[in-house]
């Protein structure tokens, strides 16, 4: 449903009115600016095809992985760095993780993968300049760019003044405040700035529930953090990862305050990044509890906790190596951690065994409907409306978008190209499909 807000912009850029404003205008909760600019353009060849969105998304998950595997190198070699390449084989795991299936096959859904690169460019930067003018430089672009990708990156704003705190060097407190107090300042424009005309969508349910039912409230933040882990409709294993997961962050943030200079520097991004994870489920909770908890189970949120999960790894590993290394060698204690070690990589493994399970039946489920759905669509003027509402529930506003595209030349273009395609292969074209 979501993909078809693109058209109206789409015509506009023929007519040659695309506007600022037509940019900045809401979808939903979200002002999606650089995700609708990317789509755009990416929408100038030929035909628009959302699996060129798909690719892009592809590639922007491949950036995050780049991002946050120099991250880790940066971080914790000079802790441990036997666990790096371990942690940069995890890095690629999760991030490509099909736990979040939604993300990787519409997509309209660039604009979460997106979201996700620039909070793994905004950890870089805190992991590299640490809370210098250069870092805070580098944070405020990434947070600039994550809010104008998704909501959920408003986070990113919140945490700036964080990171500048977690980040911070021995220097004096007096050098420090000036950037710590620029921080906050930029994060209060920001919000500042996009809730000017902000609009609660009409559509979703009344926001600020959680005031009324604390107790729902915590469960679905707690459900949120672990559902990339517990998997959709596991609703208790979700809320039993999520505690683990939440319990792990309290530890971390307890070993920076007591740790040397040269922990919490290795501690302060992954810290961030953990906070991002938990605040994005409390900033989504605000608007989507009425949904019922399990809806923080949705795969596309996969995407936004999949740091949280590389965070929780990262920091459990430096502990446990910091800990056998300061204990010195003992048989027993290597023996316990090797294996709560196997443990938790057991059940990691078996939670995205489940996931890739879950994503092949959405995959062939959702082949199977688009390729009932594409020639109605063709055939947009005649076709029933059960088989448009397959792709939208307003088979009517269906009908004008796939009007516009045929009028911008798209629809018959993509029409051209799939009878070239099924010519080739010898197969029957969509004409026919119509027919029949």
């Amino acid at each position: 449903m979501d993909s078809w807000a693109l058209v109206p912009l789409l015509d506009a850029r023929a007519a040659g009115q695309l506007s600022l404003g037509a940019l900045w205008a809401q979808h939903n909760e979200h002002r999606i600016v650089l995700p609708r600019l990317v789509m755009l353009a990416l929408a100038r060849t030929e035909v628009w095809d959302a699996r060129i969105e798909m690719a892009a998304s592809l590639v922007f998950a491949a950036g995050s992985t780049v991002l946050l595997s120099r991250l880790v190198s940066r971080t914790v070699r000079p802790l441990a760095p036997r666990l790096v390449p371990w942690l940069v084989i995890a890095t690629g795991w999760l991030v490509f993780s099909m736990s979040q299936y939604e993300n990787w096959i519409w997509g309209w859904q660039l604009q979460i993968v997106m979201t996700a690169f620039f909070t793994a460019a905004f950890a870089s930067s805190l992991g590299r300049y640490g809370a210098s003018w250069r870092g805070l430089a580098g944070m405020a672009a990434a947070a600039a760019a994550g809010t104008l990708s998704f909501s959920s990156g408003l986070m990113l704003f919140a945490l700036l003044p964080v990171a500048m705190v977690l980040g911070a060097d021995d220097s004096t407190p007096r050098r420090r405040a000036p950037r710590i107090a620029l921080a906050a300042v930029l994060a209060a424009a920001a919000y500042a700035a996009y809730l000017t005309d902000f609009v609660y969508p009409p559509q979703h349910p009344i926001p600020f529930l959680a005031l009324r039912q604390p107790l729902a409230y915590a469960e679905y933040v707690v459900a949120y953090v672990g559902g990339a882990m517990g998997g959709i409709d596991a609703l208790g294993s979700s809320l039993l990862w999520g505690s683990g997961g939440i319990a792990v962050v309290v530890a971390a943030a307890v070993w920076y305050g007591r740790g040397p200079a040269v922990v919490r520097m290795a501690l302060a991004p992954w810290l961030v990044l953990a906070l991002y994870g938990i605040g994005s489920g409390c900033l989504t909770g605000i608007g989507r509890l009425g949904f019922g908890v399990t809806q923080a189970l949705s795969p596309r949120y996969a995407t936004i906790t999949t740091p949280l999960w590389l965070s929780v790894l990262v920091m459990g590993s430096l502990a446990a190596a910091r800990l056998l290394d300061r204990s010195g060698p003992s048989f027993a204690r290597t023996l316990l951690a090797g294996i709560v070690a196997v443990v938790v990589i057991a059940l990691g493994v078996g939670a995205q065994r489940t996931a890739w399970a879950q994503g092949r039946r959405f995959f062939k489920t959702h082949r199977a409907v688009l390729r009932r759905a594409r020639p109605c669509v063709l055939d947009y003027a005649h076709a029933p409306d059960d088989c448009l509402g397959l792709l939208f529930s307003d088979p009517s506003y269906l009908r004008v978008q796939a009007e516009r595209l045929d009028r911008l030349g798209l629809l018959r273009a993509f029409d051209v190209a799939e009878k070239r395609r099924a010519q080739a292969a010898g197969t029957i074209d969509i004409t026919d499909r119509v027919r029949h």
